[in-house]
């Protein structure tokens, strides 16, 4: 690392620190004024039990803002270098566009592993922690509504329905069973308060059991069932693709889903994860290439303007990018990819203007 770039870099990473420590506290802040209730009652008032909150969820709420507090810390750090004629300085010594990016780029990819371990390490693991805890989170961005209240399964040609909320925990209660002959004809329904699996038999309790033909209700205490269902892919399946590592999401994808979800869905998802561990490194190369614009007329409100609007932009095409392969409308690659390689050529272009 150059010397210039070493110092800009340090400049940087100073800022960045602030913005993302400020941005995640004040987010947390509004989130503990909405959530301190339920966290309370459900520590059995123990007040403690909002500090082990704050904790569970700083991981997933410090993965939102890393993207921002990088471009909020590049925009600072180049304004204030412009104000001191520092970059006019830096440019005038023959230092280019590309050299100042080569400078940072160091530290652009630490904060492209932090991003990465935040996404698949850190916010899988605390989500878990705080499902586990029984604590209802708010609501985030990505594929929800193929979750919904009850996850279907099969096993072999039965059809299995189980709340959601029960696969998560790796419990089966509440389930219903349609026993389907080899034509797919439903023959028989059986609904189980719970189940058990003793062996390789699940035991079935407070059944009631429902024949098609003759249409007969029957209710028994216990019933066998010779169903198989792995716990590992129902807490897989009933989670949001966001809560889940990139192993899991592999698996899925080898798995085919399990029959419950497109493929295309998992590889959607699989190429954002990586895609979107960029971000933080786009953004810093985003206000650098827009720097050179502005330095000599010291145009801080228009820089700012216009990174904040490219920025922003970059943020709304990806979710929208995303939301269309989640749908099937983009090829995986292309819905997580796309987005990136958008922004990589708008700063290709502008480095390629100013060094020409």
């Amino acid at each position: 690392m150059t010397v210039i770039g070493g110092y800009v870099s340090r400049r940087f990473l100073w800022n960045f620190i602030l913005m993302l420590l400020g941005m995640a506290a004040f987010s947390l802040t509004f989130e503990l004024m909405e959530e301190a209730d339920q966290v309370i009652s459900r520590a059995d008032g123990e007040a403690l039990a909002l500090l082990r909150y704050s904790a569970l969820r700083l991981p997933d709420i410090l993965s939102q803002m890393v993207p921002i507090a990088a471009l909020l810390a590049a925009l600072f750090t180049l304004s204030i270098l412009m104000h001191h004629s520092e970059i006019v300085a830096i440019w005038s010594g023959g230092v280019s566009v590309a050299g100042v990016m080569r400078g940072l780029l160091p530290i652009g990819f630490v904060l492209v592993v932090l991003q990465f371990s935040l996404n698949d390490r850190a916010v899988p693991a605390t989500i878990a922690a705080l499902h586990d805890w029984g604590v209802k989170t708010i609501e985030r961005g990505g594929y929800t509504s193929g979750i919904g209240p009850t996850l279907w399964l099969r096993s072999g040609t039965d059809i299995v329905s189980v709340p959601t909320d029960a696969a998560r925990e790796r419990r089966l209660t509440g389930l219903q069973i349609f026993r389907r002959d080899e034509d797919g004809m439903l023959i028989e329904q059986i609904n189980a308060a719970s189940a058990e699996r003793v062996d390789d038999i699940w035991i079935l309790t407070d059944v009631t059991l429902q024949t098609i033909e003759p249409p007969i209700i029957t209710q028994v205490p216990t019933l066998t069932w010779d169903g198989k269902i792995d716990f590992e892919y129902m807490e897989m399946l009933s989670s949001d693709l966001k809560e889940l590592p990139i192993d899991q999401i592999w698996a899925l994808i080898e798995n085919e889903g399990y029959g419950q979800r497109p493929t295309n869905l998992f590889r959607t998802w699989l190429h954002y994860r990586i895609a979107s561990s960029l971000s933080p490194l786009m953004m810093i190369l985003l206000v650098v290439s827009l720097t050179q614009r502005f330095h000599r007329t010291g145009g801080f409100v228009r820089l700012m303007a216009l990174t904040v609007a490219i920025g922003f932009g970059s943020f709304i095409f990806e979710n929208t990018s995303l939301a269309l392969g989640e749908s099937g409308f983009l090829p995986p690659w292309a819905a997580a990819w796309i987005p990136t390689l958008a922004l990589a050529c708008l700063i290709g272009g502008l480095v390629a203007r100013s060094e020409g």
